[in-house]
């Protein structure tokens, strides 16, 4: 069950565990039980006035315990299930995510699997309801007599079986690392206190000024300790260093306390060669990981400029100095010289291709100030519909290209693409005011840089 019960008790809006009944005293033996664990809940029921329902709806629930049957018994089934979805959607965010409904009620159990039909039914047509990824059938009055009965059928439901099981262990796991890295830093910052102090108050005051110090040294792992004269960003550079002793605990836990999801992983690798991914799923997820999509107008590695807007303020004419046919394959050029229609679609990839410019200064040359101006390597976004020839091959070059991925820019297609002979250096002036239209995430920005250093690295020949 720690899958479902490891929650963040600090904010009540992020419960993570909903109990909802009517009657109070029909789940007082499993509120009593999630006391005992310590395992925070949110209580609700439902009347004439509305109950005790959230003023809002939350979010990141993830396991709701529903009587089916909240105040409606003589009622018709229309009217109970009006009540249930009512209450729902009062309680639930439509962004809420995953989750997992118990559904219960003391009625017999053929009684609530004729209510279960047309539950799902309107939960499926209702859009401002999220879905869950499972509804589990639970016996109340047998469920309060003896509690492992939860734990039996959620076991029975999942038992390795659905790919969110180990999605919510994931989180799990991850809200686990993120208070090991608060409680490692907290006996970092106070392993030396207990030595000095001799009072409750001093203890406190000493932590929180050590506490301090730590992240001014942290923030100044960042940005280099002569960056920190104004003090404005210390708060925000010091909680970056957090993010990869994150990493390392959320590491350990995942292969040390994560459960062996055998007959899923076989499962999984039974239908690894599932149906390819179509271009806008490809674009959808390399979006996702690879970049950011609304970044925030700050200079920074890794941002993708259209390069029209930074050309302009280097050369009053604004000219692009980039050839797109730089791009196309040498046998597509060729062929155009000689055939109209490829020529036709050729004129027409190039009202459609939208030149770019990628910021690839060395991270260390921001942190330190000590730059005089910025690294771009040129490329364009390529419009896929137009990318393919008869033979279903691409009209992209083969070589000098960063090798294309699929994006979503403005909810449309594109390949995403650089080239190596197109390599600048501007001035800090040029970008200072212009906002980029995406950024590289760290993964995609070294790829990008190794490319391109390896491309000018390259030894080549001399010859006689």
């Amino acid at each position: 069950m720690h899958s479902f019960f490891l929650i963040n008790p600090m904010n009540l809006r992020e419960t993570r565990i909903i109990v909802i009944d009517d009657k109070k005293e029909d789940v007082k033996n499993l509120l009593k039980l999630l006391d005992k664990k310590g395992v925070p809940y949110n209580y609700y029921f439902q009347d004439a006035n509305m109950g005790n329902l959230p003023e809002s709806p939350l979010i990141n629930v993830r396991l709701i315990f529903l009587d089916f049957v909240l105040g409606t018994d003589s009622q018709p089934v229309k009217s109970k299930i009006a009540t249930l979805m009512n209450v729902l959607k009062r309680i639930l965010h439509p962004d809420n995510g995953p989750y997992i409904i118990l559904a219960w009620t003391v009625l017999e159990s053929a009684a609530l699997d004729d209510l279960i039909t047309p539950f799902k039914s309107e939960l499926f047509k209702n859009p401002d309801i999220p879905k869950p990824v499972a509804i589990v059938n639970l016996d109340k009055i047998n469920i309060m007599k003896n509690l492992n009965h939860i734990h039996k059928n959620l076991k029975k439901a999942f038992n390795g079986n659905n790919i969110f099981e180990i999605l919510l262990d994931w989180e799990c796991n991850g809200r686990t690392a993120l208070a090991d890295v608060i409680k490692a830093l907290t006996d970092l910052s106070a392993q030396h206190i207990t030595r000095t102090t001799t009072s409750l108050d001093d203890y406190s005051t000493l932590l929180r000024k050590a506490a301090e110090r730590n992240m001014c040294r942290f923030a100044s792992s960042v940005s280099g300790e002569k960056n920190l004269k104004s003090g404005n960003s210390i708060l925000i550079d010091a909680q970056l260093p957090l993010g990869n002793i994150f990493q390392d605990h959320l590491e350990t836990h995942i292969r040390k306390l994560t459960p062996k999801y055998k007959l899923l992983s076989r499962k999984i690798y039974r239908s690894r060669n599932a149906p390819e991914y179509s271009a806008p799923e490809k674009a959808q997820m390399n979006t996702y990981f690879l970049l950011v999509s609304d970044p925030d107008p700050s200079i920074k590695p890794g941002n993708i400029y259209k390069a029209n807007s930074v050309l302009r303020k280097v050369h009053r004419s604004g000219k692009i100095t980039l050839w797109k046919k730089d791009f196309y394959a040498k046998s597509i050029i060729e062929k155009s010289k000689t055939d109209s229609a490829v020529n036709g679609r050729i004129k027409e990839l190039n009202k459609k291709i939208i030149p770019i410019l990628i910021e690839v200064t060395p991270e260390c040359d921001y942190a330190q100030k000590n730059w005089r101006g910025a690294k771009f390597i040129f490329g364009i976004l390529w419009p896929p519909l137009l990318a393919r020839d008869s033979r279903d091959k691409y009209l992209l070059k083969a070589d000098k290209i960063f090798p294309p991925l699929f994006i979503k820019y403005r909810g449309e297609v594109y390949l995403l693409t650089f080239h190596a002979n197109y390599q600048i250096m501007l001035p800090l002036s040029a970008v200072k005011s212009i906002r980029p239209i995406l950024r590289a995430r760290k993964e995609l920005l070294v790829d990008v840089q190794h490319w391109s250093a390896a491309h000018a690295s390259r030894p080549g020949k001399t010859e006689f």
